[in-house]
């Protein structure tokens, strides 16, 4: 049933946002835990026949050791840089989060974006929000010693990179429901 809900969602905000995007020069590998069932891999599979940037990764718990990994057998051959980015499955972004991103990629040394402004939903009422540090934070790096946006919750990761905020427009939307797990 919790999976139920979560697909639920999903369908409803995360999937829709992401297929929206201004830029489709990416490829989206979505987390899934190691020992999802048989009906919810062919469910993620089918998201994949449907769009070939949707790459579905079943990993153990550690994301944090077991994602760079899973990330550096994807990497294009000569790449010198990854961006990856945090957004939780219930969770949606603005139709302009990737191309903001890839335009403000500038090379170099590891550093951490964010958007500081979004919105949040909740019992159906939408509030606009500012959280700096929140959890749709990206992370563009050289690929020699990645890391992941995983390496740090997303509220510690100005201890890992230099954090640079992007546009003062709302750029993604967290969903409260009864099934959050960490936050109201």
């Amino acid at each position: 049933a919790w999976l139920d809900r979560r697909f639920e969602l999903f369908e409803r905000f995360c999937w829709p946002s992401v297929r929206a995007q201004t830029r489709q020069d990416f490829r989206w590998l979505v987390l899934f835990d190691v020992k999802t069932s048989a009906p919810y891999r062919e469910r993620a599979a089918s998201y994949a026949r449907r769009w070939p940037g949707f790459v579905p990764l079943f990993l153990e718990d550690d994301w944090e050791s077991t994602f760079p990994e899973a990330v550096r057998e994807r990497l294009s051959p000569g790449a010198r840089h990854l961006i990856t980015s945090r957004m939780d499955n219930d969770d949606a972004i603005a139709r302009h989060f990737i191309q903001s991103v890839q335009e403000a990629f500038r090379g170099g040394e590891r550093e951490v974006l964010q958007f500081p402004r979004g919105y949040v939903w909740q019992a159906h009422k939408l509030y606009l929000f500012d959280y700096p540090a929140n959890p749709f934070s990206t992370m563009i790096e050289p690929v020699d010693g990645l890391r992941t946006v995983f390496c740090a919750d997303h509220d510690r990761l100005s201890e890992v990179a230099p954090v640079r905020f992007l546009t003062e427009r709302p750029s993604w939307l967290q969903v409260v429901h009864g099934g959050n797990l960490a936050n109201r």
